[in-house]
């Protein structure tokens, strides 16, 4: 392995790394911040479960 090569694209590789955490991260918490409310919602409001479950399980697929 040629570290000499890592080291001379030691900034290439950050700015990479960062750009992947970034498309990681961005999603999950988009995720979260639209699951939380729906699954708070699904345990106070029975009467509405089966259409949140159904219209979800439609996004789904």
């Amino acid at each position: 392995m040629r570290f000499d090569w890592l080291w001379a694209q030691s900034d290439k590789i950050f700015n990479l790394f960062l750009w992947h955490s970034y498309l990681a991260i961005v999603p999950v918490v988009i995720g979260l911040i639209l699951a939380i409310p729906v699954g708070w919602g699904i345990h106070h409001l029975p009467s509405v479960k089966s259409a949140i479950v159904n219209l979800f399980g439609l996004l789904y697929t």
